[in-house]
């Protein structure tokens, strides 16, 4: 939710709207979770998103 928060910021939004727009995300995420009974998972989250994680640190 972080990166969605700095996303809204760097692309203009006022902190409270920027704020808001992540209030609003994460009521949707937790009525989907609900509804579909099941638990949060960070990594289907991510991936759901769209977003790869590469670790520079396992360079070789």
């Amino acid at each position: 939710m972080k990166l969605f928060y700095d996303r809204l910021k760097t692309n203009g939004k006022h902190s409270t709207s920027a704020q808001i727009a992540v209030m609003r995300k994460m009521i949707l995420v937790a009525h989907s979770l609900f509804k579909n009974d099941i638990k949060f998972n960070n990594e289907l989250y991510e991936k759901n998103l769209g977003w790869v994680k590469k670790d520079a640190d396992k360079v070789a």
